[in-house]
């Protein structure tokens, strides 16, 4: 097969995505041809797209060697080294690149990426790669103020990805509007970006704009952390009960100790202790050096009347984060000397060591989460309380504990789905929902 032949065969394989064939091809030609910059830079690329990022490096170098004045070279290097999250390998390159070509609008946003993956979570202000990154994404603003409307054309989603990263590393220092403005030239340019829009959203919801989080919240999509941040709206909202059913469809699938621990807070505002700790005590089985489980705990203890646990738990809840975080819990601190302040002014000696173990053993015995169903055998609507009969059992439930675009479809005899919980005044029914 003659050598133009050979070209459009592997041409054709490349339109289809058959990189595997099309890099067979490149690489007989390469071995007839071997000086050809084509083939070099067709068997790197055919390589790479198959993740044989070593056969692609040793091409593309070979590339920088044979023309090295040719920026793109440098960068493609870099690449396939940020492919495989080699973040100082690939941040040589770039800076090759970087070096030929100072304005390259993609290597800049690449390197900044790279940069700001290095500084992982923790005090990520005080890394030099964070500040390096802030101030390469702040140069790609001014190469893009320079392009024509050809080039924004051609660059557009690289831009919109730039705005996006430099969006999240204001939000790292805190500066939320200036973050906002760049999230919306973001979505300007990718308007159905689902991690834009929820990036907005959830900037919104924390200066306090609410109803800018529910306007811009992609509610559609399936992505777990999208269905998070709604639950955070409801919260925003007081919405507690619409909260806790979504914290519990979630958890059906999504079995994570913050989650528990999130719904075990949302029992506690409506003042359902039992459920509460029962959601702790799942989140604390699931990880017991987590600092916040162990403040929550406290806090639902300390509510349950169980003062010297209580403390001791959020003083460890500030032990822990002091060790793993070398920072001050100053809320698990305060809640401690509030308590040690309450048991001084009553001379309160000790907890009730029967009623604490009956309190955290019932919680564990019984499982969260475990719904039921029953008819509503008795309902006041003027009252807004009624009774449901399960398994020869009535569940006393009243219409707060029902998510409010549910609370006007509630009448005797319909179908519910709770979840159990004992009180001092006999079975209750919460977190109800509709049965379809």
């Amino acid at each position: 097969m003659i050598k133009d032949e050979l070209i459009r065969k592997a041409e054709e394989h490349e339109s289809n995505s058959e990189w595997k064939m099309a890099l067979d091809i490149y690489e007989e030609l390469l071995k007839q041809f071997p000086e050809e910059i084509l083939f070099i830079e067709k068997t790197a690329w055919c390589a790479s797209r198959l993740s044989k990022y070593d056969l692609a490096i040793k091409h593309f170098i070979l590339l920088t060697e044979k023309e090295s004045q040719i920026a793109k070279w440098f960068y493609y290097v870099g690449y396939q080294y940020y492919m495989q999250k080699d973040w100082e390998s690939a941040n040589k390159w770039f800076e090759k690149a970087l070096f030929l070509y100072p304005e390259y609008l993609v290597v800049k946003y690449r390197y900044a990426y790279s940069l700001r993956q290095m500084c992982a979570s923790m005090m990520v202000l005080k890394k030099d790669e964070y500040w390096k990154a802030l101030k390469l994404l702040t140069e790609c603003d001014s190469i893009w103020d320079k392009y024509s409307p050809e080039q924004k054309k051609q660059n557009e989603d690289t831009y919109a990805a730039i705005c996006f990263q430099h969006a999240k590393l204001l939000i790292d220092r805190n500066h939320i509007e200036e973050a906002i403005e760049y999230l919306e030239k973001a979505l300007s340019i990718k308007p159905e970006e689902v991690e834009y829009q929820y990036q907005l959203s959830k900037s919104y919801l924390s200066i306090g704009k609410i109803e800018k989080a529910k306007e811009i919240l992609p509610s559609n999509s399936p992505k777990y952390y999208v269905k998070e941040l709604e639950i955070d709206i409801l919260i925003a909202e007081k919405k507690q009960m619409d909260a806790i059913e979504k914290y519990n469809t979630l958890l059906k699938y999504r079995k994570k100790d913050y989650l528990y621990r999130e719904l075990g807070m949302q029992y506690y505002e409506i003042d359902n202790l039992k459920d509460a700790i029962s959601c702790i005590l799942q989140a604390e089985k699931m990880n017991s050096q987590n600092h916040l489980t162990q403040y929550a705990k406290a806090k639902i203890l300390f509510k349950a009347g169980f003062l010297l646990e209580a403390k001791n738990t959020a003083e460890c809840a500030a032990s822990l984060k002091s060790t793993k975080f070398s920072s001050i819990f100053t809320e698990a601190i305060e809640l401690s000397e509030t308590i040690q302040q309450l048991i001084k002014d009553k001379s309160y000696s000790s907890d009730n060591e029967e009623t604490l173990q009956e309190f955290l053993h019932k919680s564990v015995t019984t499982q969260p989460n475990v719904r039921l169903e029953g008819n509503v055998s008795n309902y006041n609507s003027s009252r807004g309380f009624g009774f449901i009969e399960c398994n020869n059992r009535r569940y006393f439930f009243h219409i707060s504990n029902v998510p409010s675009h549910l609370q006007n479809k509630i009448v005797e005899g319909i179908m519910l789905s709770f979840l159990p919980t004992e009180t001092k005044k006999g079975l209750s029914a919460t977190s109800l929902s509709i049965v379809k």
